[in-house]
């Protein structure tokens, strides 16, 4: 199973609106073939959003959904030019969003597994400066090559 690929990454958006990067990472997710309805995506990032922020620290956010529409258990990794309104552990707005999408019909703690792994990595401040600073797409995903 390959949840991060270099087609699944954009590092230069332009959103300035929570509701654009998640409409962004559903618009990915389903040219790739890793979901069949990007509304439905959507929807259930928001619905995930209700429940608690998915708010780190230093500008990143890992929203994630459970959802029917999910072809591929996926990551779709975005990094904004601009800040963006969210609710964070420090206050701080996100640039970097990293989104799981994972079918709803997955082994239950699949999920829980890729979201427990993937915040431990972003408590780790040099890793944090790792992703902001890549260059590449091909870079995220060395960086994260362990999800893959």
């Amino acid at each position: 199973m390959v949840l991060i690929v270099k087609e699944l990454i954009d590092l230069r958006q332009t959103c300035r609106f929570k509701q654009e990067i998640f409409e962004q990472a559903a618009s990915i997710a389903f040219h790739q073939d890793r979901i069949t309805n990007p509304v439905r995506v959507v929807e259930g990032l928001f619905q995930r959003e209700a429940q608690v922020s998915t708010g780190m620290i230093d500008g990143f956010a890992i929203p994630h959904t459970q959802n029917e529409a999910v072809k591929l258990p996926s990551i779709i990794i975005l990094r904004n030019d601009a800040e963006i309104e969210w609710e964070t552990l420090d206050d701080n707005d996100v640039k970097f969003v990293l989104v799981i999408l994972i079918p709803k019909q997955a082994e239950d703690n699949l999920h829980l597994t890729i979201l427990s792994s993937l915040s431990r990595k972003l408590m780790d401040e040099k890793f944090r400066k790792y992703l902001l600073a890549a260059e590449s797409r091909t870079e995220i995903v060395d960086l994260l090559e362990d999800f893959t």
